[in-house]
């Protein structure tokens, strides 16, 4: 038997191999923010070159985390894992859910990343997931046999030639994915019907409603 935290010579080598790796993606962001900060200065103008170094980032995180779990073998470590996940959730992406009138739920969550074809995964997932898990446990989820998740991005308009972005143009495929996990049977048209909608606001968040299909006409009423 190992003491706990000791490792063995090859998860040894193993664990220094991917923090390697994490340290590589460090200073690959790092160099990406300062071509960027430096052409900011040079050309007075910015672009959506900040989409890269956000993913870099968002990706590090993952990695981070992926090392983080794998280390974790102990009952009580992965439950001490997952309160982690539950307080990056609540306390750092702010994340609320609430059941309203009519059994609609809302979910706020930070506001939602422009889609970019070279992202495949989304760092909101993991806190929501484990936030999920603890609410139905205590029973205080619905769950809908067809539903319409209504996607409503909240963004600031600094002056009028800000071009607003399109509804659909946000990163929410895996979102949906983890909220039909807890919520309805699968993301199907047979199951589930999409909306978006985008309102100007003081700052960024994004809202996703989970409406019973009864009760949609009377919530476009109000929020539209």
């Amino acid at each position: 038997m190992f003491k706990e935290g000791l490792l063995m010579d090859r998860d040894a080598i193993i664990l220094a191999r991917d923090l390697s790796r994490t340290n590589a993606k460090l200073e690959h962001t790092e160099a990406l923010i300062n071509i960027m900060k430096n052409k900011i200065i040079k050309d007075k103008s910015y672009t959506d070159d900040l989409l890269p170094i956000i993913y870099n980032l968002e990706n590090i995180t993952m990695h981070i985390r992926n090392i983080a779990n794998t280390r974790i073998t102990d009952s009580c470590g992965k439950a001490g894992y997952s309160q982690v996940l539950q307080h990056i959730g609540a306390d750092i992406y702010h994340i609320q859910i609430r059941v309203l009138k009519g059994n609609i739920t809302r979910i706020t969550l930070p506001c939602l990343l422009p889609h970019w074809k070279e992202n495949n995964k989304n760092l909101l997932t993991g806190p929501l997931n484990e936030i999920l898990g603890s609410l139905k446990k205590s029973n205080q989820l619905s769950y809908y046999e067809s539903v319409v998740i209504a996607i409503q991005n909240h963004v600031v308009q600094q002056n009028q030639s800000n071009k607003i972005r399109d509804n659909d143009n946000y990163e929410c495929h895996q979102i949906i994915n983890t909220l039909a996990l807890w919520f309805f049977p699968d993301d199907s048209p047979d199951c589930a019907k999409m909306y978006y909608t985008t309102v100007p606001d003081s700052s960024n968040y994004t809202v996703i409603y989970l409406i019973p299909p009864e009760e949609f006409s009377e919530w476009v009423k109000i929020h539209c």
